[in-house]
């Protein structure tokens, strides 16, 4: 369960900071300028599913990182911020799936996304099926169900961007481990090129991750905040 409470802490950061990675004939233009962008980046992304109507075009895309030297690389663009060998490690694996929505009408250019974990790595869910099929099957429908999504709206002309991390109530338990995660009204806004907004602030009520052991806890609380960079 240490893994499992160490991995879901990453995996709420990374998804936190991946809408800033992603961001009609102009809408279909900046995707794929952004999906080259992750394809470079080391990212190997499919086209699962493309809908369209009279009215609006939604696209499937699955991401996963295939090069982690690369991955590496392309975030020391934006920061300073060296990833460690043993959050490479538990990133190795997991797959994102992003949601993407526009109008085919011209002069609306707003694109919407929701990101998704897909699925997590499969030795972490060998191992937790091993220790406890109860918390396997909740892990595995909180996948099914989306409960961890960030949303966000991008506006391509006035280059706005707006977006929300869902409310979490997450409670996994076994005999010897209680991890206990809920996030409430995580906000972000910007503008700028959403591969690296000029101007961005993510306000967050409460994010509450906790960990109880027989022999103690473990909490991380961060409330009210707020981050901004420009």
């Amino acid at each position: 369960m240490k893994k499992l409470f160490l991995f879901l802490s990453i995996a709420i950061i990374v998804l936190v900071a991946l809408p800033f990675i992603i961001g009609n004939s102009v809408a279909e233009s900046a995707i794929k300028h952004r999906i080259d962008i992750l394809k470079e980046a080391g990212i190997d992304v499919k086209e699962i599913k493309k809908t369209k109507n009279l009215l609006t075009t939604e696209i499937v895309y699955r991401f996963e990182i295939e090069d982690r030297e690369k991955f590496n690389k392309f975030l020391t663009q934006y920061s300073t911020y060296q990833i460690q060998p043993y959050v490479n490690g538990l990133l190795k694996g997991i797959v994102l799936q992003s949601d993407i929505k526009y109008s085919n009408i011209i002069f609306d250019d707003k694109i919407s996304i929701d990101i998704y974990p897909y699925s997590l790595p499969y030795s972490i869910m060998s191992d937790i099926k091993q220790r406890n099929l109860k918390v396997y099957e909740k892990v595995s429908k909180i996948l099914e169900n989306r409960d961890i999504n960030y949303h966000i709206d991008f506006y391509i002309s006035s280059k706005k961007l707006k977006g929300f991390f869902k409310d979490l109530n997450i409670l996994l338990e076994d005999e010897k481990t209680q991890i206990s995660i809920k996030t409430k009204d995580i906000q972000m806004s910007g503008d700028g090129n959403i591969i690296s907004p000029e101007n961005l602030l993510t306000n967050i009520k409460k994010i509450s991750i906790l960990e109880k052991t027989k022999n103690g806890y473990t909490e991380l609380i961060l409330s009210d905040s707020y981050f901004k960079y420009n």
